[in-house]
């Protein structure tokens, strides 16, 4: 498995497992809202996106990487329950030590809403985790 998913499967464990929001449906593929039952939410799915590599030497690269946490809540208080959850996984993130052993460092990047007031009842925001790391190439 490559370090770059290793990454990533550890973002993905780091929130299923935190419990100050209790994320009832944890993914690595988009999730669609209107398909979820009620009892499936709060919910989010973790995808890698950008990434930027650099030689360091012949067999060693620098890689920085984006992860995106897309966090979709249902019901009251959405933008309370939004603003929670971020803060849940940015503090489960920064103290996580396997995922910090893997990394170099992590940096919350970016916070952007998705839709901003929308009718329906849910709401979505996306986290971005900009991650720097270095692996060996043979």
């Amino acid at each position: 498995m490559s370090k770059r998913e290793l990454i990533v499967k550890r973002f993905y464990d780091v929130v299923k497992a935190q419990r100050t929001v209790r994320f009832k449906t944890v993914a690595r593929d988009p999730i669609i809202q209107e398909q979820l039952a009620r009892t499936g939410f709060p919910a989010a799915y973790i995808e890698s996106t950008n990434e930027e590599r650099i030689n360091l030497t012949n067999t060693l690269r620098e890689a920085n990487l984006d992860i995106e946490i897309v966090i979709s809540v249902n019901g009251k208080e959405r933008d309370t329950q939004r603003n929670v959850a971020i803060e849940s996984i940015e503090d489960s993130i920064y103290n996580d030590e396997t995922l910090n052993n893997l990394v170099k460092s992590i940096e919350l990047t970016n916070i952007e809403t998705i839709t901003v007031g929308e009718a329906s009842p849910y709401a979505t925001i996306k986290v971005t985790f900009g991650v720097t790391y270095c692996y060996t190439i043979s």
